[in-house]
């Protein structure tokens, strides 16, 4: 069970793994190519209060691990999208993949990035429960995406094995 609050609202520091995120945080941290650090499935219909922040998006931040070029993770996120924008749920949710970046410590001021998937419902007029529920269908489909993907390269990793 998650944390919550007093007000009964679920804590926003936390390491537990929302539900409905998890298929594609495990499928992305099962690559061997990323390690994801941050998630949220979305929270539809609510306005968080504190900061007037509504938050009707999954995402999930990560970095690659040691020794990954970009060129790697490319063309993972070509895959991703590619299968993304030839299905019909294109235009149930808008699937992006950016890099963010982030301010460096005050040592060296370098900026640092990381990487972002988000969905998002394509319509924003549609209720709640609509929006939820297509984006729950692409984050889905997306998790699939990114296992085809890693059983395609271990297929081809076999046969330049032979």
């Amino acid at each position: 069970m998650k944390d919550k609050t007093a007000r009964g609202e679920p804590c926003r520091r936390t390491n537990a793994i929302e539900p409905r995120i998890r298929p594609l945080v495990s499928a992305l941290n099962a690559t061997g190519l990323v390690t994801t650090f941050s998630s949220c499935e979305g929270h539809f219909g609510r306005v968080d209060k504190e900061s007037l922040n509504v938050r009707e998006n999954a995402n999930v931040r990560f970095e690659p691990n040691a020794g990954v070029r970009e060129a790697e993770l490319e063309a993972l996120f070509g895959h991703v999208i590619g299968n993304h924008v030839n299905s019909p749920l294109m235009w149930k949710a808008l699937l992006s993949v950016y890099k963010e970046y982030l301010p460096g410590t005050e040592s060296d001021y370098v900026a640092g990035h990381v990487f972002v998937f988000q969905i998002e419902a394509f319509d924003p007029h549609l209720s709640s429960r609509s929006k939820r529920r297509n984006v729950d269908l692409v984050i889905q489909q997306t998790a699939k995406s990114v296992r085809e993907y890693v059983r395609g390269l271990r297929r081809e990793f076999a046969g330049l094995e032979k």
